[in-house]
Parts: C-alpha cells; sequence; structure tokens
C-alpha cells in the first residue's frame, strides 16, 4: 500500500459564517494560527474545565493585572509616596481573596514584591509626565471590509494621558515582553491596535489623541519603550489587519492550522481538534 500523506486541515466556511468582530488577541491567532478562529469563534467549541484545576501561572498574571488595576484606579492622577507599601496591602488582600495556598503564597509572593520594588522605581519618574490613567479601559474600532463592516475591540492595561496632551499605551507582561521586531512586523499585533484605538478615540474617555509611546512592561524584569516611528507602526498595523480581515473575507481562504511553523502562538486549546500530531511530521520522519 501507498502511504498517502495526511495534509492539515483547511476549513471554508462560508462568508456569513465567518466573525466580523475579534479582539486584538483573537487577530493575532488570525495570523498565526487561523484554524483557533475557526473552532473557536465559528464551531464555538472552547475546553472544558478541569475538574480540579491547578493554579496556572496565568492565574498568577490575572492575579497580579488585578492588584495593579485596583491600585491604579485608587491613584489614578497621582503617585503615592508610600507606594510600596499600598501595593503590598492591595497584593495581600487579593491573595487573600482568591484562597492561595501556602505552598503557591511561598513561591508567588517573592516573586510579587520583586514586581512592587520595579514597579514603584519605574513610575517615580514616569509618573512625573503623566496626567491620568486609565486603567483596564475598552474600546474599539471598526472599519469597512468587502463583507461588511468589521470591528475589533481591546482592553488595554493602560492608556496614559501626558501632560502634553498626547498618550502613551503600557502592556503588562508577567512573563516574556514582545520584541521591537514583532511589533513592527504586525506579528505582535495587541499593543499597536491599542495605540490605533487610542489614535482614532475609540477609548471613549480619553478621545482622539496622538500616541507618543508604545510601552511593553516585563513586571520584575525589563521594559521596551517604542517612542519613533510610532505613527508609521500604527498604520502598517493597521494597514496589515484590513489586509488580513480582507482576505477572510472570501470562501475560497481557508482557516488552515498553523500555516506558518516559525509563527506559531506560543498555546492552543485546539492542536488535538486540528489532530496536529498526524500530519504535522517531516518527509524524514521527525516532528517538525
Amino acid at each position: 500500500d501507498v502511504l498517502k500523506r495526511i495534509l492539515p486541515p483547511e476549513p471554508r466556511p462560508p462568508v456569513s459564517a465567518r466573525p466580523r468582530k475579534l479582539s486584538a488577541s483573537a487577530v493575532e491567532y488570525l495570523m498565526r494560527d487561523p484554524y483557533i478562529i475557526y473552532a473557536k469563534h465559528i464551531l464555538r467549541l472552547k475546553p472544558l474545565d478541569e475538574l480540579e484545576p491547578d493554579l496556572t501561572m496565568a492565574d498568577y498574571g490575572n492575579i497580579i493585572h488585578g492588584i495593579l488595576d485596583n491600585f491604579n484606579k485608587r491613584y489614578s492622577t497621582e503617585f503615592p509616596e508610600n507606594a510600596k507599601e499600598e501595593l503590598l496591602k492591595i497584593g495581600h488582600e487579593y491573595f487573600v481573596k482568591n484562597n492561595i495556598a501556602f505552598e503557591t503564597r511561598a513561591f508567588w509572593w517573592p516573586r510579587f514584591e520583586k514586581i512592587v520594588d520595579w514597579l514603584v522605581a519605574a513610575e517615580r519618574g514616569y509618573r512625573k509626565t503623566v496626567d491620568k490613567v486609565y486603567s483596564e479601559i475598552e474600546g474599539s474600532i471598526r472599519f469597512d471590509a468587502p463583507a461588511g463592516e468589521f470591528e475589533i475591540t481591546a482592553k488595554a492595561d493602560r492608556v496614559d494621558e501626558l501632560k502634553n496632551g498626547r498618550v502613551a499605551v503600557i502592556d503588562y507582561k508577567t512573563g516574556q515582553i514582545r520584541s521591537q521586531k514583532e511589533v513592527k512586523s504586525g506579528y505582535a499585533p495587541q499593543l499597536p491596535i491599542e495605540g490605533i484605538i487610542a489614535a482614532n478615540g475609540g477609548f471613549t474617555p480619553i478621545g482622539k489623541r496622538e500616541v507618543e509611546k508604545l510601552i511593553y512592561w516585563g513586571l520584575g524584569n525589563k521594559d521596551l519603550v517604542i517612542d519613533e516611528e510610532v505613527k508609521d507602526i500604527l498604520e502598517s498595523n493597521l494597514q496589515n489587519i484590513k489586509d488580513l480581515v480582507a482576505l477572510f473575507d472570501f470562501e475560497t481562504t481557508p482557516y488552515m492550522a498553523r500555516p506558518n511553523p516559525s509563527k506559531l502562538p506560543k498555546y492552543s486549546d485546539y492542536d488535538h481538534l486540528a489532530r496536529v500530531k498526524e500530519w504535522s511530521v517531516s518527509e524524514e520522519g521527525g516532528n517538525e
């Protein structure tokens, strides 16, 4: 018998079934692994919850984001002298509220203390340039596409109204931050999308503002500040996104699984559904 190579799935649902609205994070999946969008937004499938779920680093990240959101809403127009004490106090409240077990707390709390020290040092000088912090703010942008109007939504960790009337958009990372190359090439679209929304007045409380900086804060680690050619970066990202949306507005475009192995997302809930292990084998017999 001749062995027949199994090919990746290439579903082509009708345009009427394709989403007309995606979040900023979903746009990145559409770039890196369109099959995720097919499974999640068209088939509307989602993984089952674990019967006894363990806390993960994703949970840790959510807790840290919650602590910082609470702090920023309390101190949106000034940075308090006792910022470290306030952050630790709010952190303690969140750890208690989330019932963090002692053994997990023993690992997570020192990491949080390191984040607090790093953040306070970073904020001391930076906050002097800020009029007001908008924390966990939601917005969207709409544009015309071949199959009709398309909407992209985002929730920004922070959009800071600067004293010069412009804004800075900040993304907190408890893990690895994105690279400037990824941002410029369009493969890390979330922060640029938030900048695009801000530049077009999509964050209602702020209004239309020029974006001065795109900032990744790798909490407790390092940061990336993009403050040159910001307008060009936003414009090129928006054009990339419009081109991508237009491509999927035709039934001939499939929602392929993992089309570019070098650009895969870090994680997918749908690799098993796409039967990746059956077809991601090279001709030499090894895994990709």
